[in-house]
């Protein structure tokens, strides 16, 4: 059954309740923590270069087209994600060291864009295996947060299925 937009961001505003907490400032935000159509060519580059879309486009767009690098952590474990939104929905792909298997994970989730009166939301759904359409048992999807706020200030935050939220840094992709 299809969501409507109007019911993804009914559900995005009262799930995601502690993103809108961290950029007012109520909660203090703790240490926190794509898809198999992302080239693995877009994963590995190394420095990536700013793209003509800019970070703020991602607090102002809808629909959302383009790709972005964020980075996040959870209780130190620092985690690599690259976005690609293709207007309403998009994918992201996540690199981190899992220290329980001490190799690097990568997970593949579903984006859905909506928008609130805090932002523009966009929510993580079916977290898999890089590559595959096996659920990950312990990955909490992602959920992030963009604001561009009334004084110019361009703020990123994320709080993953599990509530443990992170600033986000964000950089344009090519």
């Amino acid at each position: 059954m299809r969501e409507s937009l109007s019911q993804v961001v009914r559900f995005a505003a009262l799930s995601y309740f502690p993103l809108i907490q961290i950029v007012l400032g109520i909660l203090p935000t703790q240490p926190t923590y794509a898809s198999p159509n992302i080239s693995p060519a877009i994963i590995n580059q190394q420095p990536l270069e700013l793209e003509k879309i800019s970070p703020t486009d991602l607090a102002q767009a809808s629909p959302l087209y383009g790709c972005w690098q964020l980075t996040f952590s959870v209780s130190g474990i620092v985690y690599e994600s690259v976005l690609v939104m293709e207007g309403y929905v998009g994918s992201m792909r996540t690199r981190y060291f899992d220290p329980n298997t001490r190799s690097t994970i990568a997970i593949d989730q579903t984006m859905k864009l909506g928008s609130s009166a805090q932002g523009v939301l966009i929510t993580g759904h079916k977290p898999v295996y890089a590559g595959t359409r096996r659920r990950h048992p312990t990955y909490s999807a992602d959920n992030f947060l963009f604001q561009l706020r009334p004084n110019g200030n361009f703020i990123a935050v994320t709080c993953d299925g599990a509530n443990r939220c992170s600033p986000v840094d964000v950089v344009g992709c090519r």
